[in-house]
């Protein structure tokens, strides 16, 4: 099971770094991806050492709502932004 969560997590690096440098200009590229693996390496760096401590602290069934909560704050954003796309091609 983990294997699979590596694998699309690959292809979901892979595919969203080259979107992103798919929309840039060359001199803009290299700052960009820059900027984006340091941000997800801090994230990344903040969700390890967020879900330790919660772990740690109160249990599996806690951090497992936590991360359900988390995951539902981009899931709504994707959502809605979609919608709000089909609204503006409708009109």
């Amino acid at each position: 099971m983990l294997f699979l969560l590596g694998l699309g997590w690959n292809f979901a690096y892979a595919g969203g770094s080259s979107l992103l440098s798919d929309q840039l200009s060359a001199p803009e590229r290299a700052k960009a991806q820059g900027f984006n693996d340091l941000a997800l390496g801090l994230s990344s760096t903040v969700g390890s050492f967020g879900s330790g401590v919660v772990f740690a602290a109160t249990g599996f069934p806690t951090l497992a709502l936590v991360g359900a909560a988390v995951a539902v704050v981009p899931l709504t954003l994707a959502l809605w932004w979609q919608l709000s796309r089909r609204r503006l091609v409708t009109t």
